[in-house]
């Protein structure tokens, strides 16, 4: 189990356990695909896990199938598509993996709590997993507007 702390940049942290999620600063990751992974025809390599507030301390998984190569075009591919444009409201972060898994799909290994206002440390129970925070997902928003010309 790796856990996180979730919340400003640069204030990410891991600690023991036997599974620690990989972390990537999505502004530093260079955009180079020829095809956006939203306009392949092809099928999904991914699992992206929306970790979010419900309110009351109460957090939901909302798991979906997305292509791409690596997780940042996963995460590229979730942002893009229909189920995530518009609200990042309540979105705490989301967690990719590799591969297609019914069992993480129906439930994410996967346990957030609130430390504190917007800080949130999310532990997870598997192996391969990379875990952006909500400011690498406004991050990585960003800059395929500005890229994509999207508004």
């Amino acid at each position: 189990m790796g856990r996180y702390k979730l919340g400003k940049p640069r204030k990410t942290s891991a600690s023991g356990g036997s599974h620690k999620a990989h972390r990537v600063d999505a502004s530093r990751v260079p955009i180079t695909w020829a095809i956006p992974p939203w306009e392949r025809n092809e099928k999904s390599t991914h699992l992206a896990t929306r970790i979010v507030h419900e309110g009351g301390g109460r957090v939901s998984f909302l798991s979906e199938p997305v292509r791409g190569d690596n997780a940042v075009e996963a995460l590229a591919d979730l942002m893009m598509g229909p189920g995530m444009p518009g609200s990042a409201s309540g979105l705490i972060g989301v967690a990719v993996r590799r591969g297609i898994d019914v069992k993480w799909f129906a439930e994410p290994p996967l346990y957030a709590e609130e430390i504190s206002k917007d800080e949130w440390d999310v532990s997870v129970y598997s192996a391969g997993v990379t875990l952006f925070s909500l400011d690498d997902v406004l991050t990585l928003n960003d800059r395929l507007k500005k890229q994509y010309r999207i508004r």
